[in-house]
């Protein structure tokens, strides 16, 4: 697997470690849960005026891909 940025890792991992939660939870890591949502931009590289044309490519719920409507 590659390595990659992944700039949410402080904050869920604590927040995982904080709740007791670490080892299922808090990193992006082969058999820990996850929810994701796949973006066509990176926000983090875009002007903030752009962040409302960025599109969901796919949305990951529970380790199983969804649509919009079955996230609720």
């Amino acid at each position: 697997m590659p390595k990659c940025h992944w700039p949410t890792d402080p904050f869920t991992a604590t927040a995982a470690y904080q709740f007791k939660q670490e080892a299922s939870k808090g990193t992006l890591q082969p058999g820990k849960l996850a929810d994701l949502v796949i973006l066509d931009r990176n926000p983090l590289n875009v002007e903030p005026t752009a962040m409302k044309e960025i599109a969901v490519v796919r949305t990951i719920k529970e380790g199983e891909p969804c649509a919009p409507a079955e996230i609720a």
